[in-house]
């Protein structure tokens, strides 16, 4: 989301999270409460029920992938291992693996490629 100028990142909203500003973690933010009413019967859900799917960042600069990762609702934990075929920088694997369906905030393992 841009500030009152239009110039200026000022944040980002995550489905199921809602706005969380530019500099603080997904994880920081609190769950908002969801009130549901149906049939005349009304029922809160202290924080909703999202799945994210963890995105294929293989093969993608670290940074890069790290930010395609919390930019999904997902919390990106970032490790260092060595690897004899993926290059310094870039990432090697993650865990859980891409494709895989997990709530929404999930931390998830981005192991970054030391070389050699």
């Amino acid at each position: 989301m841009y500030g009152p100028d239009l110039k200026k990142l000022v944040g980002h909203m995550y489905p199921g999270v809602g706005f969380v500003p530019l500099g603080k973690s997904i994880t920081s933010v609190p769950c908002m409460p969801v009130t549901m009413t149906e049939n005349g019967t009304t029922s809160t859900t202290p924080c909703p029920s999202v799945t994210e799917t963890v995105p294929n960042v293989v093969g993608m600069n670290t940074p890069t992938g790290v930010v395609s990762v919390q930019s999904g609702g997902l919390q990106p934990i970032p490790q260092n291992e060595h690897s004899r075929t993926i290059p310094n920088g870039e990432i090697i694997r993650t865990s859980p693996p891409a494709g895989t369906r997990v709530p929404a905030r999930t931390e998830v393992t981005v192991f970054n490629s030391l070389g050699p």
